[in-house]
Protein backbone atom coordinates (compact mmCIF):
# COMPACT_ATOMS: atom_id res chain seq x y z
CA UNK A 1 0.00 0.00 0.00
CA UNK A 2 1.24 3.44 -0.75
CA UNK A 3 2.36 5.78 2.40
CA UNK A 4 -0.68 7.97 2.93
CA UNK A 5 2.12 10.65 4.05
CA UNK A 6 3.29 10.22 0.38
CA UNK A 7 3.75 13.69 -1.45
CA UNK A 8 3.75 13.14 -5.04
CA UNK A 9 3.30 16.75 -6.01
CA UNK A 10 6.74 17.33 -4.34
CA UNK A 11 8.83 13.86 -5.57
CA UNK A 12 7.06 15.17 -9.91
CA UNK A 13 8.98 18.99 -9.29
CA UNK A 14 12.12 17.66 -8.27
CA UNK A 15 12.35 15.08 -11.02
CA UNK A 16 15.95 15.35 -12.67
CA UNK A 17 16.19 16.14 -16.12
CA UNK A 18 13.03 17.13 -17.04
CA UNK A 19 11.22 14.10 -16.43
CA UNK A 20 7.82 14.60 -14.80
CA UNK A 21 7.63 11.31 -12.89
CA UNK A 22 5.42 9.23 -12.70
CA UNK A 23 4.58 5.25 -12.98
CA UNK A 24 6.33 5.65 -16.30
CA UNK A 25 9.16 7.09 -14.81
CA UNK A 26 9.87 4.98 -12.27
CA UNK A 27 9.94 1.70 -14.75
CA UNK A 28 12.72 1.25 -16.54
CA UNK A 29 12.80 0.46 -20.21
CA UNK A 30 13.56 -3.13 -20.05
CA UNK A 31 10.39 -3.74 -17.98
CA UNK A 32 8.27 -2.35 -20.67
CA UNK A 33 4.73 -1.23 -20.51
CA UNK A 34 3.13 -4.12 -19.44
CA UNK A 35 4.83 -3.69 -15.97
CA UNK A 36 3.80 -0.09 -16.11
CA UNK A 37 0.42 -1.10 -16.56
CA UNK A 38 0.58 -3.34 -13.71
CA UNK A 39 1.54 -0.85 -11.09
CA UNK A 40 -1.39 1.46 -12.53
CA UNK A 41 -3.74 -1.31 -11.98
CA UNK A 42 -2.40 -1.65 -8.27
CA UNK A 43 -2.70 1.74 -7.83
CA UNK A 44 -5.98 1.86 -8.90
CA UNK A 45 -7.02 -1.37 -6.53
CA UNK A 46 -5.40 0.51 -3.78
CA UNK A 47 -7.99 3.66 -4.17
CA UNK A 48 -10.65 1.69 -4.98
CA UNK A 49 -10.17 -0.68 -1.67
CA UNK A 50 -9.61 3.10 0.09
CA UNK A 51 -12.97 4.15 -1.07
CA UNK A 52 -14.41 0.97 0.28
CA UNK A 53 -15.70 0.07 -3.58
CA UNK A 54 -13.65 -3.20 -3.58
CA UNK A 55 -12.63 -5.91 -1.48
CA UNK A 56 -9.30 -6.62 -0.10
CA UNK A 57 -9.32 -10.67 -0.23
CA UNK A 58 -10.56 -10.19 -3.81
CA UNK A 59 -7.66 -8.13 -4.92
CA UNK A 60 -4.88 -10.02 -3.09
CA UNK A 61 -6.39 -13.20 -4.82
CA UNK A 62 -5.88 -11.04 -8.34
CA UNK A 63 -2.54 -10.36 -7.53
CA UNK A 64 -1.26 -13.41 -6.38
CA UNK A 65 -2.92 -15.00 -9.85
CA UNK A 66 -0.91 -12.28 -11.83
CA UNK A 67 2.15 -13.34 -10.07
CA UNK A 68 1.94 -16.99 -10.70
CA UNK A 69 0.89 -16.36 -14.60
CA UNK A 70 3.01 -17.80 -17.53
CA UNK A 71 3.01 -17.05 -20.86
CA UNK A 72 1.32 -19.53 -23.21
CA UNK A 73 0.57 -20.76 -27.26
CA UNK A 74 -2.88 -20.64 -28.30
CA UNK A 75 -4.08 -20.75 -31.81
CA UNK A 76 -6.69 -18.18 -33.59
CA UNK A 77 -8.25 -19.34 -36.67
CA UNK A 78 -5.53 -22.00 -37.47
CA UNK A 79 -2.69 -19.33 -36.40
CA UNK A 80 -0.61 -19.88 -32.96
CA UNK A 81 -0.33 -17.13 -30.48
CA UNK A 82 1.68 -16.30 -27.45
CA UNK A 83 -0.22 -14.92 -24.86
CA UNK A 84 2.11 -13.21 -22.43
CA UNK A 85 -0.12 -14.86 -19.29
CA UNK A 86 -2.77 -17.44 -18.98
CA UNK A 87 -5.38 -15.24 -18.33
CA UNK A 88 -6.86 -12.98 -20.90
CA UNK A 89 -10.28 -11.45 -22.11
CA UNK A 90 -11.44 -11.96 -25.05
CA UNK A 91 -10.30 -8.21 -26.41
CA UNK A 92 -6.52 -9.16 -25.60
CA UNK A 93 -7.17 -12.47 -27.32
CA UNK A 94 -8.19 -10.31 -30.18
CA UNK A 95 -5.76 -7.94 -30.09
CA UNK A 96 -2.57 -10.35 -29.66
CA UNK A 97 -4.03 -12.36 -32.63
CA UNK A 98 -4.27 -8.88 -34.88
CA UNK A 99 -0.82 -8.53 -33.61
CA UNK A 100 0.36 -11.41 -35.04
CA UNK A 101 -1.01 -11.66 -38.35
CA UNK A 102 -4.30 -13.47 -38.16
CA UNK A 103 -6.46 -12.03 -40.14
CA UNK A 104 -9.38 -10.53 -37.91
CA UNK A 105 -10.70 -7.50 -36.10
CA UNK A 106 -11.43 -5.92 -33.07
CA UNK A 107 -15.33 -6.48 -33.51
CA UNK A 108 -15.57 -10.43 -34.78
CA UNK A 109 -16.81 -12.83 -32.13
CA UNK A 110 -14.56 -14.73 -30.56
CA UNK A 111 -15.24 -18.59 -30.21
CA UNK A 112 -13.35 -21.35 -27.41
CA UNK A 113 -13.65 -24.29 -28.94
CA UNK A 114 -14.74 -26.77 -26.39
CA UNK A 115 -14.47 -29.98 -28.30
CA UNK A 116 -16.88 -32.16 -30.19
CA UNK A 117 -17.40 -29.45 -32.27
CA UNK A 118 -18.98 -27.26 -29.37
CA UNK A 119 -18.22 -23.67 -28.84
CA UNK A 120 -18.98 -20.96 -26.78
CA UNK A 121 -18.65 -17.40 -27.15
CA UNK A 122 -15.74 -15.40 -25.16
CA UNK A 123 -16.39 -11.90 -24.47
CA UNK A 124 -14.31 -8.78 -24.86
CA UNK A 125 -14.66 -8.39 -21.16
CA UNK A 126 -14.90 -11.72 -20.57
CA UNK A 127 -11.44 -13.22 -18.22
CA UNK A 128 -10.37 -17.09 -18.86
CA UNK A 129 -7.95 -19.17 -17.99
CA UNK A 130 -6.12 -19.97 -21.42
CA UNK A 131 -4.17 -23.21 -21.53
CA UNK A 132 -1.21 -24.80 -24.21
CA UNK A 133 -2.77 -25.40 -27.81
CA UNK A 134 -6.71 -24.13 -26.77
CA UNK A 135 -8.44 -23.41 -30.26
CA UNK A 136 -10.46 -20.34 -31.00
CA UNK A 137 -11.97 -19.14 -33.63
CA UNK A 138 -13.37 -15.44 -34.38
CA UNK A 139 -15.65 -14.32 -37.60
CA UNK A 140 -17.00 -11.60 -38.06
CA UNK A 141 -20.15 -10.57 -36.62
CA UNK A 142 -22.24 -10.59 -39.80
CA UNK A 143 -21.44 -13.77 -40.83
CA UNK A 144 -22.41 -15.15 -37.09
CA UNK A 145 -25.96 -16.79 -37.36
Amino acid sequence: MRDTNFDEKADLQTAPDGDHGGIDSLVPNSLGSEFAQALRKVEAAEGEIAEGKADLDEAIHELDELEHSHSVQIIVNTKQVEMPHNRANGLAIKERAIAVGVNIKLDFVLFAELGDGRQEVVKDNQVIHLHSEQRFEAIDNDDHS
